[in-house]
């Protein structure tokens, strides 16, 4: 399945525009918190007009941020351009579907250091799941200032990094 599909199920969006629409929303904010590096290889797995959207979100420098934060600007592209329809989802199962696409779809290496760069509630999206509709996935991620362990990369092995 291709990232664009990927994101549509995984948000339970009504079609492909809809989830390119949202998909470029979060990579344009996910450029924003990876360094020009990753920016740059990550880019190379994406579709060309997503690719343009994770580079345009990109000063260069990795920004702080989490899940609450990437949600938050993600919901404020999409509010950008108030001639597009809404996409009908929750910014929050935005993250979670294009993050999740991304560990699907995209290299595993480039995934890992994507991984490596960003908050631990980001990077535990970074796991393929099985298909199917994700909008219930962020009520169990940790959020931002909880504290507790925080769990290392899982690989299909199922062992830490």
């Amino acid at each position: 399945m291709d990232f664009l599909e990927t994101v549509r199920t995984q948000a339970g969006l009504a079609d492909t525009e809809h989830a390119e629409r949202a998909a470029a929303a979060v990579l344009e904010a996910l450029g924003g918190r990876i360094a020009a590096g990753n920016v740059q290889a990550l880019a190379l797995e994406l579709p060309t007009p997503l690719a343009a959207a994770l580079r345009r979100g990109s000063d260069g420098e990795a920004h702080a941020g989490g899940t609450t934060e990437l949600a938050e600007r993600t919901k404020e592209l999409l509010a950008a351009d108030e001639d597009a329809p809404d996409v009908g989802a929750d910014p929050l199962d935005l993250v979670v579907a294009v993050l999740r696409g991304l560990a699907t779809t995209a290299d595993r290496g480039v995934v890992d250091r994507l991984g490596e760069q960003l908050p631990a509630d980001l990077t535990q999206l970074l796991i393929a799941q099985e298909e199917g509709d994700t909008s219930e996935a962020h009520a169990n991620s940790p959020q931002p200032g909880d504290v507790g362990e925080q769990p290392g990369r899982s690989h299909a092995t199922g062992d830490p990094q």
